[in-house]
């Protein structure tokens, strides 16, 4: 039928179905091709969308990723409101999330947050987009920390203040933020070393679950106030 009545209604699902039969045949380059044939030629068909997801999994049973990933793009670009394009963008999100490749992962879940901000997919993304900052964050945080060990107290400095800056809300820019204090105090920098702590309590106060780094924070400003910039405790 398909080489018969090209034109045909039919012709699109016709050749869907072909793609799906050579792919759970696992006969993923002819799969390819007929699905190809559905979404190139029958962009307006509901097989279309269904063709494009199918032809991103081919790619990724070929080890074809770049290629899966501009397909699921399209996917979502050409056909944003059917099911397949969040599923896919999810998909993409967690192939690259599972390998440790977080900022492909984040540009793809972000996607969808922007997408579909009211679905179930959406919330999962925004955890997992949680979770890709917390890990990020900290892996900066421990290269900062790495040059304060080597006494390199400037250039840590600025590492911290980048996790500060990218990572807001996050354990690791608290302790940043203290650790940029302490960096300070171990230049004798004393002036700077207290606005720093003043800037970790001013952020620190309200959130609880740091209440630890503030206590730190509050600790070592009341410290340098006394001993390095003569201060006097208030009564």
């Amino acid at each position: 039928m398909v080489a018969s009545f090209p034109d045909q209604p039919q012709a699109s699902e016709a050749k869907f179905l072909i793609g799906e039969l050579y792919y759970g045949e696992e006969r993923y380059e002819r799969a390819l091709a007929w699905y190809e044939r559905v979404f190139g030629v029958h962009r307006d068909s509901k097989d279309a969308p269904e063709a494009l997801y199918g032809a991103a999994w081919c790619q990724l049973e070929l080890g074809r990723i770049e290629p899966m990933s501009d397909l699921l793009l399209r996917l979502a670009r050409d056909y944003p409101q059917h099911e397949r394009a969040q599923q896919g963008l999810m998909h993409m999100g967690d192939y690259y999330y599972n390998g440790r490749q977080l900022p492909q992962a984040s540009r793809f879940y972000e996607q969808v947050v922007e997408r579909y901000p009211e679905t179930a997919e959406a919330g999962q993304a925004r955890q997992l987009l949680a979770h890709i900052a917390d890990a990020e964050a900290d892996s900066l945080y421990r290269a900062g920390m790495a040059l304060y060990d080597e006494g390199e107290f400037t250039r840590a400095i600025t590492v911290l203040e980048e996790v500060i800056a990218r990572f807001p809300d996050t354990h690791s820019e608290a302790a940043a933020r203290c650790n940029v204090g302490v960096a300070y105090t171990q230049m004798k920098d004393w002036p700077q070393a207290a606005k720093a702590f003043e800037s970790a309590m001013a952020t620190l106060e309200e959130r609880d679950r740091e209440w630890r780094a503030f206590e730190f924070a509050r600790s070592s400003r009341e410290t340098i106030g006394r001993t390095y910039l003569g201060e006097v405790a208030a009564k």
